[in-house]
């Protein structure tokens, strides 16, 4: 390893896709697949109730945090023509919902 290299990954017995793969990794640590959360934005279009369903539930519980504010963002945004924008009572109910279900698995 050296200054240019802190990661070792220049060295000739690494392979692109291994370089490619550790200075990726980081970013995706910890966090689910865009589509994972493209699948939960979809469910959460039918309001508040879409929290009693197991696969809106499942994909609430595996998203990051910062995934989670992402997507608390997201529903008070809805447009008129896709869905109704939540409330902050809403997504208030929606981290809980994420926090108490995170709490008893």
């Amino acid at each position: 390893m050296s200054a240019r290299d802190p990661a070792g990954l220049m060295r000739d017995d690494i392979s692109l896709e291994r370089a490619w793969h550790e200075l990726n990794a980081a970013h995706f640590r910890g966090r689910v697949a865009q589509s994972t959360v493209e699948a939960l934005m979809f469910s959460l279009r039918s309001g508040v109730q879409a929290l009693g369903q197991p696969d809106t539930l499942r994909r609430l519980c595996e998203l990051s945090d910062e995934q989670l504010r992402d997507v608390a963002v997201r529903v008070q945004r809805f447009q008129p023509h896709i869905a109704a924008a939540w409330e902050a009572e809403a997504v208030e109910v929606l981290i809980a919902v994420r926090s108490k279900a995170n709490a008893n698995s």
